[in-house]
Formats: structure tokens, sequence, C-alpha cells
């Protein structure tokens, strides 16, 4: 498989794992009637110096998804680097791109100043953003490991 076949398989697995995160945050958005997250696109919006307040309700949902479902095709890269650093065994390549995954989240909404460290968040928003982020990592190695064959 050439490197270019390999990173589109990783995007693409990165994707898809978005599109199943997205659903399971959807279903639990409607079950618990909470409103949607804008911090991806308030990330996106402040490393860019955009104003997102600026935006009106419905534009600022649909830059709320367009974030979501970029970032989440592009953590899919990490993937296409395990398999050429020859690092292709589920357990520990999920354990290791959840890690990842996670915990550049938290460093990159508090350096941004977007939310406090995640040891400010409370034991249940912290529950629902490990099981988001193992959803969408498993989604996205499953995926990635069934493309390759």
């Amino acid at each position: 498989m050439s490197i270019i076949s390999l990173f589109a398989v990783s995007f693409i697995a990165g994707f898809l794992g978005t599109v199943v995160m997205t659903v399971g945050q959807e279903i639990q958005i409607r079950i618990t009637r909470r409103p949607i997250s804008y911090t991806p696109a308030i990330v996106f919006f402040k490393v860019f110096r955009l104003d997102f307040d600026a935006l009106g309700n419905r534009a600022k949902g649909v830059a709320s998804y367009a974030v979501h479902f970029a970032y989440g095709t592009f953590w899919g890269f990490p993937l296409a680097l395990f398999y050429l650093a020859g690092f292709i065994d589920f357990i520990p390549m999920l354990i290791v791109y959840f890690l990842i995954v996670w915990i550049q989240g938290f460093i990159t909404i508090s350096l941004l100043r977007i939310a406090g460290p995640p040891w400010t968040w409370g034991l249940k928003k912290n529950l629902i953003e490990f099981f988001f982020k193992a959803l969408y990592t498993t989604a996205s190695l499953s995926f990635f490991l069934i493309l390759l064959n």
C-alpha cells in the first residue's frame, strides 16, 4: 500500500469514527436535553483569530459540526504513523491512540483558555468525555484495520 493510500485510509477511518461518535453524542443530547458543544468550533475560531460569537445560532451549529468532522477526520492520521512504525497490535494501539486523542483535547482547550483543566470539570463531564473519546478511538481504529484488509 502506498503512503498516500495509507494516509487516505487513516483519514477515512477518522471520519467514520467521527460519524460513530457523533451519532452517540446526538443520542445523548436528545436523551439528556443538553445543548450541543461548540468547543471544537471555538478552538478553531480562536486559533485562526476569528469571532465565533459574531455568528448567529444556525451558523454556530453549522460551524460546530463542520469543525467537529474536520477535527475527527484529521485525528485519523496517527493510525497511519502507527502502521508505518509497525505498531499494529489492537489493544496497545488503542490505548496509545486513545491517550493521544484524549489528552491533546484537554491540553488544547486549557491552553486556549476555553475551559479550565479537566480536574475542575467534575466527574460526570469527565466520564462523558472519556466515553466519547473511547468510542471515537475504538471505532476509528477498527475501521482503519478493516479498511487495510
